[in-house]
């Protein structure tokens, strides 16, 4: 309240208006904040196919953000789950994409995926869900 009683008698005797400090470093802070949530929003179309982030767990996620820049053709590790067993024809079209399928238990299957095609088999029809694999440690 003081602050701003001063700020009136300033513009009362000098017959210039001068904001507080304080009211222009809140009006920048304000400012900067709304930039740093746009810029949080504004990421390339490249970066992870919309279509399949829902089928894809955090943590390949974060993989395929962090290989996409370093090393785009680096084959990932998952674990894919399928509708049902894949088929010869499925296992076809995953193989022309560039997967490399592992072991297969009923509806699920490993695999090795180029980080940069991991988007687009996670947009097949057939797939329910990617997730990067963890290393186990038997007890």
């Amino acid at each position: 309240m003081e602050k701003m009683t001063m700020w009136i008698y300033a513009q009362a005797t000098t017959g210039k208006a001068r904001l507080p400090r304080a009211c222009i470093f809140f009006a920048a802070s304000l400012l900067l904040a709304g930039l740093g949530c746009v810029a949080a929003n504004d990421k390339p179309a490249d970066v992870l196919a919309a279509s399949g982030t829902e089928k894809m767990d955090a943590g390949l996620q974060m993989e395929i953000h962090r290989q996409r820049a370093e090393q785009p053709d680096r084959e990932i590790a998952v674990l894919l789950r399928t509708r049902k067993e894949i088929n010869a024809a499925e296992r076809t079209l995953l193989e022309s994409k560039g997967v490399k399928i592992g072991s297969v238990l009923g509806d699920i299957a490993t695999a090795r995926i180029p980080a940069n095609a991991i988007a687009d088999i996670a947009a097949l029809e057939f797939v329910v869900f990617i997730e990067i694999a963890k290393r186990q440690q038997l007890r």
